[in-house]
């Protein structure tokens, strides 16, 4: 038969837990007031702010996401950048940078400098609507940029709508504050394998 445990095991374990329960209360009020003081810094600074369109950045991003923005400088691959492209103000993905070369297949690859990219954000690849001569170098001081959805997106596959340069570039996305589930950095590497 199994034993009852004494009353100091009952006062301990009663202690332990009401400990227990006061760590969870105060980190669930300091989170509290973490996201109130962002909520207010978001809410003082619209310009800080950017709610998504549409579904062409899908799967990394979807429509009404909102995001905070900051200064386009020392942009990398895989950056996620805004431009406008005729009045419409549009988020796309850093591929390649000034002087390098672009090349895509027809399944959607695409090859910087004769190494393919990995693109493990991408739901499915796609060659999409490319009117460029390739392989295509980028003009110097400029960017390459795509949508990750690439079947029917407008991007620097096409001449209309080109390369930017970096005073062309009105922002970088650097984290998603909403959809909850989706709170953080949206940072994500590029990698290329061993030249083709």
């Amino acid at each position: 038969m199994k034993q009852l445990p004494s009353s100091s095991e009952l006062r301990k374990e009663l202690i332990r837990e009401t400990v227990r329960a006061d760590v969870r209360k105060k980190a669930l009020l300091i989170m509290m007031i973490l996201l109130g003081f962002l909520f207010t810094a978001v809410l003082l600074n619209r310009s800080m702010v950017m709610r998504v369109r549409d579904d062409d950045m899908a799967p990394t991003l979807h429509e009404k996401d909102l995001l905070i923005k900051g200064k386009a400088k020392d942009l990398s691959y895989g950056d996620l950048v805004i431009v406008e492209h005729e009045g419409t103000t549009m988020i796309r993905r850093v591929i390649a940078q000034g002087n390098d070369w672009v090349d895509l297949d027809r399944n959607g690859n695409i090859y910087v400098n004769n190494r393919v990219m990995i693109e493990a954000y991408l739901d499915a690849k796609a060659l999409g609507f490319c009117d460029i001569d390739l392989p295509y170098q980028v003009p110097e001081r400029q960017y390459f940029l795509l949508a990750d959805e690439r079947e029917n997106s407008m991007d620097s596959r096409r001449k209309d709508f080109g390369c930017f340069p970096l005073s062309e570039i009105k922002g970088k996305i650097l984290f998603r504050i909403w959809p909850l589930k989706g709170f953080g950095s949206l940072e994500i590497q590029t990698d290329a394998n061993e030249e083709s």
